[in-house]
């Protein structure tokens, strides 16, 4: 008896009465291939985008701030005002912002109730195309990629694209703007599960697009064949070094979160692996707790335990980098569920520091760090306004 399964690029035929794996080596230009632990995939064509989005539903898993309430000394207009100073082109941009720009002031714009420039909505609630600019992607031997930089270093944090339109709610099957005409979100994700391995230098945002976009499948492959799951990739998660990650590891510690709060919607850990990451952001909560100044900012070192001391050097103490580390802290508690939250004064104390600064520095300095004080602005607004908007007061 014969059984198909598909796995990226490639046909196995497996053999189940006596196990005996052949690769056909067949190579399909657009093939995605993911199967679950239990169910064999039905054959498919080679034109998979339409049906990879009716395999993995139309719109990605969206998770919701969960808010810590602080009456903040601030209205809707002057958080406003940095939203529209961040948004701006910076002195080294050319007329429009850069990409990195446009999706951290996206998230921006999207938790105050607007919709960033570069989404096309058909529906209210229905994204339809995504304009980020041509030049930005091409389509090449292992998929649709966003345009390396000259010297050929990434131009973005590996699937920051695929990771920002999952949180802004875009479906697989909206459109995307590249250099050789429009293409299907599902491309994306195609070319992120075809070159997946565990050894990424930046698995943070990879691991929040694929727990997005896949569950309620739990188990993908390669295009090597290799296999990997939401446990294994958890594990490994767990297992880094803080300052392996960018932005001191906060966004590692937000994806996690982000892949517990999915788990508990539908189960997609097993209960060793659950248990073991509620004790990891227990851990990690208790020494950022721990961490905090006394002004109520954090240090570049936050996590006692979470940073390697091979390499690593006492980072310079500068409000910049101290803006970075408490605005994406401050996030991360507001993402954090309900029963893994700081004391209530400690966000408050955070977010209290975070504004003073905010008024305390040049708008030309502000628009210059646009990723520090992006998820400053957004943890401020988040604490003040959130459900206020969602419930129309």
């Amino acid at each position: 008896m014969l059984m198909l399964r598909y796995r990226t690029n490639t046909l196995f035929l497996i053999c189940t009465s006596c196990g005996v794996v052949g690769s056909l080596g067949l190579v399909f230009a657009s093939l995605f291939s993911i199967s679950s632990a239990t169910k064999a995939v039905p054959e498919r064509s080679s034109h998979l985008p339409a049906e990879l989005v009716e395999m993995l539903g139309r719109s990605p898993v969206v998770v919701e701030f969960d808010r810590m309430a602080i009456d903040l000394p601030c209205d809707r207009e002057e958080l406003s005002r940095y939203i529209s100073l961040l948004s701006a082109p910076g002195p080294t941009e050319t007329a429009s912002p850069s990409r990195s720009r446009k999706f951290h002031t996206g998230r921006l714009v999207a938790i105050s109730g607007g919709t960033p420039e570069w989404i096309v909505k058909r529906q209210p609630n229905e994204v339809n195309y995504v304009k980020l600019g041509s030049e930005d992607y091409l389509p090449t031997w292992r998929g649709l990629e966003a345009v390396a930089m000259a010297n050929g270093d990434r131009s973005e944090h590996r699937d920051q694209t695929l990771s920002t339109l999952a949180e802004l709610d875009v479906a697989l099957n909206c459109r995307i703007e590249t250099r050789e005409g429009s293409r299907l979100v599902a491309d994306l994700l195609t070319t992120s599960i075809s070159e997946f391995h565990l050894d990424q230098k930046e698995i943070s945002w990879t691991a929040s697009a694929i727990a997005s976009y896949l569950p309620p499948q739990t188990v993908w492959w390669n295009r090597y064949g290799e296999e990997f799951s939401f446990d294994t990739v958890v594990q490994e998660m767990m297992g880094r070094k803080l300052n392996r990650e960018s932005c001191r590891g906060l966004h590692l510690v937000m994806t996690l979160t982000k892949i517990l709060r999915i788990d508990r919607k539908g189960r997609i850990l097993a209960p060793e692996v659950r248990e073991s990451l509620n004790t990891y952001l227990h851990g990690k909560l208790a020494e950022a707790v721990e961490a905090q100044l006394e002004d109520g900012a954090w240090p570049m070192l936050w996590s006692q335990s979470g940073f390697s001391d091979v390499f690593e050097y006492t980072p310079e103490g500068s409000n910049v980098n101290r803006v970075l580390v408490t605005g994406h802290m401050l996030e991360w508690f507001h993402m954090l569920p309900k029963d893994i939250k700081p004391p209530i004064k400690v966000v408050q104390a955070g977010s209290l520091w975070m504004l003073n600064n905010l008024r305390s520095v040049p708008e030309e300095t502000v628009n210059k760090h646009f990723c520090p004080y992006t998820h400053a602005v957004l943890s401020l607004y988040i604490a003040r306004f959130l459900d206020n908007d969602r419930h129309g007061t």
